[in-house]
């Protein structure tokens, strides 16, 4: 009877195993005194992986660009000073002197200046820019007060001067290239001059 009950057990331990449970059976040496006893060890799952991921937003940046101010204007606020272009012109050499690194598709282009509020020394310390289609430059030659300093190379020529600014002005000199379509100042504080309207 004993011999039946063990081989119904283990009957019931094969058919059990079919299930996706991992069984084993625990008997002792002498199958007429001791019934093997089943110890049930839950099936392995596979291991579960999180996956995180950081997504970045990207965030559109707005650049502002001021309008350029018509150099025709009788009074411009720009670089923390008030004035008025009072004159323009070219000419191929700055008093019969010509700048380092002058073309011969190149002039030298004259912006005179006449302060109307504002600190004259800060005023002509200003580094304003001149700008074209192909590009920015710094001024060559600022007169001022009566006497002219020169802010890049220049040599004598002997070329006639046909360009004469007023002394009583303060003038900046540029070498641009002939035909520029567009003249601008540029101040350092982003303010922008379009001298278009005062070119001969």
């Amino acid at each position: 009877m004993k011999g039946t009950f063990v081989l119904a057990v283990i009957l019931v331990l094969a058919a059990c195993s079919g299930d996706g449970e991992a069984t084993a059976t625990l008997s002792s040496a002498d199958t007429s005194t001791a019934v093997g006893r089943e110890a049930t060890v839950p099936a392995s799952r596979p291991a579960e992986t999180t996956v995180m991921t950081t997504t970045t937003t990207s965030q559109s940046t707005t650049t502002t660009t001021l309008a350029a101010i018509p150099g025709s204007q009788p009074s411009i606020l720009a670089g923390g000073h008030e004035f008025a272009i009072v004159g323009a012109g070219f000419d191929n050499s700055v008093f019969g002197m010509e700048p380092a690194g002058f073309g011969a598709g190149d002039q030298v282009l004259f912006v005179e200046f006449e302060l109307l509020e504002g600190d004259r020394s800060s005023f002509e310390a200003l580094e304003i820019l001149v700008s074209d289609e192909m590009g920015q430059r710094s001024a060559v030659v600022l007169i001022a007060s009566g006497s002219m300093q020169m802010l890049a190379d220049l040599t004598m020529t002997g070329a006639a001067a046909e360009y004469e600014p007023d002394p009583d002005s303060t003038t900046w000199t540029y070498v641009v290239p002939s035909g520029a379509a567009e003249l601008r100042l540029v101040f350092p504080s982003g303010e922008v001059v379009d001298l278009t309207p005062v070119l001969p």
